[in-house]
């Protein structure tokens, strides 16, 4: 597997867990995320918070060594947690309790009401 398909498919996969934790917890509420990304080798831990992200590679021969230059490859290309947040809340936009019911706003159901 080449790098760029490696950085890829991390990439991919993180923002998939950050979404995924946006829509379960909510963005007030959402800190934390995780990906496993599988190899032909073995796989990559992707934990990731707002404020910190890590990069953990696992070798299927139980291989311990460490692969820092792989590793920092990887988090340097892995998405930034505000800005997956602003693209899940285009995404996602709020609904008021008018919109929730069918209605534009407080004047659309005022009108529907008493009009």
């Amino acid at each position: 597997m080449n790098l760029t398909k490696i950085k890829n498919e991390c990439y991919d996969a993180m923002v998939e867990a950050i979404k995924s934790e946006l829509d379960s917890e909510g963005i007030d509420c959402a800190s934390y995320a995780f990906a496993t990304v599988d190899t032909n080798d073995g796989y990559i831990e992707l934990p990731i918070s707002r404020y910190d992200t890590s990069v953990v590679i696992v070798h299927d021969n139980d291989n311990e060594h460490d692969c820092p230059l792989l590793c920092t490859a990887i988090e340097k290309a892995l998405p930034d947690w505000y800005a997956i947040e602003d693209e899940w809340q285009e995404e996602n936009p709020e609904e008021d309790e008018y919109e929730a019911h069918g209605f534009r706003d407080e004047a659309d159901y005022l009108n529907w009401k008493y009009g």
